[in-house]
């Protein structure tokens, strides 16, 4: 059976790699993992899980994180010896891992570290992401099962869904306050941690809550007590937040500003140009496309995101609003922050080019004995200095409540600024905490293009454009809009202009139009720039740049055409869709019970047995469409499999025995009959046949779904 289920993952990760390789555009994040091996030495000999083990631990962790878009890929493997770790291998005792931080020096820097070895009491272990340690502990009997999906799973601020069941009643855990209690997600089911209920991957337990309410936790999500074998999805509240705690905490695995533990600037980063601009740090919410994140290339500890602090004397007591809040929770300090320690989140770039009078408002609590230094701070220069914006030292509350502030941003008119929040830390009961960061801007009088670059075709005979003006000054206003050859010919491909386009007191937007001469003989496309100059445009101010389109052949439409894998209930959907002389720019997906889909591959889970009409319509970019059908089964339950008889016969002259070697794939055998043509009967994995007078023996078993195989065997 265990190399079957290898089988099946490594079909399914041969998917996973050809999706992945189409989902650039869709945003599959992929995550680098350096797995850390207990070996006898550096070579990896005797090392506790072998190349085929971690290949199908990842397979396994893709298998897993597939329907949230994020997948693992194998980098590199490290064999830590006990030399390097002492007891690091030691499968017989294992290794107790509150030495784990002596493993830290052989962490990579931009991959999730992933230590494989025998653990004392545990089966796995994983570190908080406010503790900023990229890393999960796993067995290596675990390796490829559910526990390094569930351990991540932590990493990413994921509780178990039995965590705090004593919190309250169902109705609590689960109502619409259910964010502050239990797991602090309310779409997972509330768990009473009775494993010993749940049978064949399904709760049968009759344990209620104090208002005598039927438990009926969810056995397959992985952050709960089911087994192994059973527990094989997220929730979609489980996968937001897994997704946000990325997004803020983890984006140097995915390179998303740059190489390795690169972060934000305006330099490298989407800016903010739509204001107000309103950070509520809440983690059950998708994430925004500008979030506020962790300062990954200095932080030793991180901001934490939570509904509440860890101690009812520092900290705030909840959120401002929304579900969470962040605060440096100095509590237990430990291996991972000190005295003097600095822990910063760094803002999005604001881009101010436009605005004036900004102002920064935010709620901030410093309550507690021990409170350190809270202070916000600019740059302009891409984080090589930052310049001082408030400050607090020392305790400023006497309890959790928020004090709100507005600091005012005029000096960073017109600039392009990015903010760091920074908390020195001091003592054990120094939680300071930051919730509902807004930055507010007016608009500025300026004049830009509402495009950077566009298409004419070159028998169009015109091309407009539009001039948008933004701001609050009254009265007329102008701007100087001139044209510049790049490949484009003044007066051979384009008319050229050089005016003062005027706006009226109560106008907003303009249009201009350039004449476009048309060339039969064009040879490729070619392109001008349009240019806004004067006191009204931009600092930031690219060019328009206008492509100048050679005829081309009419458009030909694309041929959609999709494939099915369909895995009992789940069935993952891959787009094979084609487009001869352009490219698909659109997925319509209607997957037959209502639900919809716009990405060109998918998984998706159906609620009940059946057939489904499933259809894709793939639009190309000359806006030509083609549709596709097909009729999908769906099963919740797999086909049960008959049991194989197998007979053994071994000839001691005087006496015949016979052994049931049967096997049964998907559960046990229960009974084994035996009958011989004489007549006589037996029962149980052996029977024993003396004299003559049989020369046939017919064998009959049966299994845990009470299905039978049968096996016949001549024997005289």
């Amino acid at each position: 059976m265990r190399d079957t289920y290898r089988n099946l993952y490594g079909a399914i990760a041969l998917l996973l790699f050809s999706a992945q390789s189409t989902a650039a555009d869709n945003d599959v994040i992929t995550l680098d993992v350096r797995f850390l091996v207990a070996a006898q030495d550096n070579e990896g000999t005797d090392a506790q899980a072998n190349d085929a083990a971690l290949r199908e631990g990842i397979d396994k962790l893709n298998v897993s994180y597939l329907p949230m878009g994020v997948q693992f890929n194998h980098k590199d493997t490290v064999y830590i010896t006990n030399e390097d770790v002492p007891g690091f291998h030691d499968p017989e005792n294992g290794w107790d891992y509150e030495g784990e931080e002596l493993v830290r020096p052989f962490f990579a820097l931009d991959s999730y570290n992933i230590l494989v070895t025998e653990l004392r009491r545990v089966n796995g272990h994983a570190w908080w992401p406010y503790e900023a340690t990229d890393a999960v502990e796993v067995d290596p009997v675990d390796l490829v099962r559910t526990t390094p999906a569930h351990e991540i799973g932590h990493n990413l601020s994921i509780r178990h869904t039995y965590q705090s069941n004593s919190n309250g009643p169902i109705s609590l855990l689960a109502g619409e306050m259910g964010w502050k209690y239990g797991d602090h997600i309310i779409d997972t089911p509330p768990d009473p941690d009775r494993d010993d209920l749940i049978e064949n991957c399904v709760y049968n337990g009759d344990v209620v809550d104090d208002e005598g309410v039927l438990y009926a936790p969810d056995a397959m999500n992985f952050m709960s007590g089911g087994s192994n074998r059973c527990r094989n999805r997220f929730s979609p509240q489980q996968q937001t937040r897994m997704l946000s705690l990325i997004s803020t905490d983890k984006y140097h695995l995915y390179d998303k500003y740059g190489d390795g533990r690169t972060v934000p600037t305006c330099a490298n980063s989407t800016q903010v140009i739509q204001y107000p601009h309103h950070e509520g740090f809440n983690v059950n919410e998708a994430v925004a496309e500008t979030p506020w994140v962790q300062d990954v290339k200095n932080n030793r500890y991180n901001w934490r995101f939570d509904s509440d602090t860890s101690s009812s004397r520092t900290g705030a007591d909840e959120p401002v609003e929304g579900h969470s809040f962040i605060h440096v929770d100095t509590s237990k300090m430990d291996d991972f922050i000190s005295y003097g320690d600095h822990v910063a989140m760094l803002s999005p770039c604001f881009d101010l080019t436009t605005k004036n009078t900004p102002t920064l408002d935010f709620s901030f609590s410093m309550y507690g004995e021990d409170m350190g230094t809270l202070s916000i701070e600019a740059t302009l220069d891409n984080g090589q200095n930052w310049l001082p914006l408030w400050q607090m030292s020392g305790q400023k509350h006497t309890d959790g409540d928020w004090e709100q502030v507005s600091v005012d941003l005029e000096e960073y008119a017109g600039q392009k600024v990015q903010l760091r929040l920074d908390y020195q830390v001091k003592g054990e009961k120094g939680d300071a905490s930051i919730d509902s960061i807004q930055l507010n801007a007016q608009s500025q009088d300026k004049v830009f293009t509402s495009k950077t670059s566009d298409d004419v075709d070159e028998d169009a005979q015109t091309f407009s454009f539009t001039l948008q003006r933004e701001g609050t000054v009254t009265g007329e206003t102008s701007i100087l809009v001139a044209t510049e050859d790049l490949t484009a010919i003044a007066g051979t491909h384009y008319e050229a202009i050089n005016s003062h386009v005027m706006f009226a007191a109560d106008e907003t937007t303009k249009t201009v139009t350039i004449n476009i001469l048309d060339n039969d003989d064009l040879a490729g496309d070619t392109q001008f720039n349009i240019i806004l100059s004067g006191g009204n445009a931009p600092i930031d101010n690219p060019p328009l740049v206008v492509t100048i389109k050679e005829d081309e052949a009419p458009n030909v439409a694309p041929v959609a055409s999709f494939t099915v894998n369909a895995q009992y209930n789940v069935v993952n959907f891959t787009s094979t869709s084609i487009d001869e002389d352009g490219e698909l720019v659109s997925y319509q997906w209607d997957l037959g019970d209502g639900q919809s889909a716009d990405t060109d591959t998918l998984s998706h889970t159906y609620a009940e047995d059946g057939e489904y009409t499933v259809s894709l319509t793939v639009t190309d970019n000359g806006g030509l469409s083609h549709t596709s059908t097909q009729t999908v089964s769906v099963s919740t339950e797999p086909e049960k499999l008959k049991p194989v008889a197998v007979i053994k016969h071994v000839d001691l002259w005087f006496v015949h025995l016979f052994v049931s070697l049967s096997y049964d794939e998907d559960g046990y055998i229960t009974r084994h009959r035996w009958k011989f043509n004489d007549g006589s009967r037996a029962s149980g994995l052996v029977a024993i046949k003396f004299g003559s007078r049989a020369s046939k023996v017919k064998l009959i078993v049966k299994d845990n779904d009470n299905l039978k195989g049968r096996a016949k065997l001549k024997f005289r």
